[in-house]
């Protein structure tokens, strides 16, 4: 079948994404993507591992003539948020993203795209590809399950690792670099529960209609959080009445 992409150029970056976005690769479900980078290291003579959870890197040796130089870290994640349009029939564990092409644009049909972070993993292939380019020693890591925690990146076995310079390639901006990013802080609470029985007699709080944003890219706009305004609204009533 004819690629989209035959009039680019560079192509082998867009081949690649159009070839990694025929794998259903949703958090949780990155098995078929590790399969695909061991195999294309495996075909190309390099050096290469994959983890207990789909976590892979692979490994270039310096082109001649930079052996000398510290090597680098090319770093994504290979999984994708997975959403569609409630009418749409798509099973994110079994197909792929159907990718459309309308000039200049590039979307799916229905569902996300994936370029976050498939256009990612598609950049480190194709440095990875390319016989001409002129690099240092090149560790590429592919993490799994960064959209539901970075959860790949905090289980790897950095000491496979040996450079201390790295390169991420997730972000939105091309001609960009960017030298800080937001963090992340997870935290886990358990709650003892005593149920007890009501009346029907009650009354329902719902809170809609509020912007929503990236928790990290947002955070100074000084948006509404749903969950912070509701246990604030309890408080309130809760100094009314008891409940």
């Amino acid at each position: 079948m004819k690629s989209l992409f035959e009039d680019l150029s560079p192509l082998a970056p867009f081949r690649f994404f159009e070839e990694i976005s025929a794998i259903p690769r949703a958090s949780g479900n990155e098995a078929g993507i590790a399969a695909y980078l061991m195999r294309f290291a495996g075909s190309r003579g390099l050096s290469c591992c994959e983890d207990a959870i789909h976590n892979v890197l692979i490994q270039k040796p310096a082109s001649p003539g930079r052996e000398g130089e510290p090597a680098l870290l090319l770093q994504c994640h290979t999984d994708m948020v997975a959403e569609k349009h409630g009418h749409v029939a798509h099973d994110f564990e079994k197909e792929g993203i159907h990718l459309l092409r309308e000039g200049n644009i590039l979307r799916a049909d229905g569902t996300t795209l994936g370029a976050d972070d498939g256009f990612g993993v598609a950049l480190i292939l194709a440095v990875l590809d390319d016989a001409e380019l002129s690099h240092p020693a090149l560790e590429c890591l592919f993490t799994v399950s960064e959209e539901i925690g970075l959860e790949g990146a905090g289980a790897f076995d950095y000491t496979r690792v040996s450079a201390r310079r790295m390169i991420n390639l997730d972000s939105a901006e091309e001609d960009t670099v960017i030298i800080g990013c937001c963090g992340g802080l997870r935290t886990d609470l358990t709650v003892p529960l005593h149920f007890t029985d009501v009346s029907e007699d009650g009354l329902r709080v719902r809170i809609s209609g509020l912007c929503g944003g990236h928790s990290g890219e947002d955070i100074d706009r000084g948006r509404l959080n749903a969950h912070v305004l509701m246990g604030a609204v309890l408080r309130e009533l809760q100094s009314v009445t008891p409940f």
